[in-house]
């Protein structure tokens, strides 16, 4: 049952959230205990939290870091997905983080994302192994530095 009367820093200080970056996703927010009405209510214009993509809310109200627009792209774009060109090769100390305007996710080819605002979808039918770099799930070097050559500069 949701929590209709916990006020935002509560949810903030969630540790599925924490360990996010400060951003979840509705569904996420939501299976922690926070109403929909609540979501919609705190990203008001003067609330505490925004939403940086469809349904995905950053938990406070200054504008998402780099890194937090990173992993933002990721919980846009769903379960198994992974950064690539520019966005990986940035974590991979490479380019500069803080010059990306779009970030692009390598999803599989059956899921159904479309690209938004700044997250940029690419749907492949090769799969790549999952590589932690900072903390965020990228494709291997090699297959980041081919799709930075291949989508273009951001």
């Amino acid at each position: 049952m949701p929590n209709i009367t916990a006020p935002p820093d509560r949810f903030a200080a969630d540790p599925l959230v924490l360990a996010q970056d400060g951003l979840a996703t509705v569904h996420q927010l939501h299976d922690i205990g926070c109403a929909s009405y609540a979501v919609a209510d705190h990203c008001r214009p003067a609330g505490p939290w925004q939403r940086v993509l469809p349904r995905v809310i950053l938990l406070h109200s200054t504008p998402p870091t780099p890194h937090q627009r990173l992993r933002a792209a990721l919980l846009y774009a769903g379960p198994n997905t992974l950064l690539t060109g520019p966005a990986a090769l940035a974590l991979y100390g490479i380019v500069p983080l803080e010059e990306l305007e779009r970030v692009d996710v390598l999803v599989t080819h059956f899921s159904h994302p479309r690209s938004y605002a700044y997250a940029r979808i690419h749907h492949t039918h090769r799969p790549e192994p999952r590589v932690p770099v900072q903390n965020l799930a990228c494709v291997p070097l090699p297959r980041a530095l081919e799709d930075a050559r291949y989508f273009g500069a951001t």
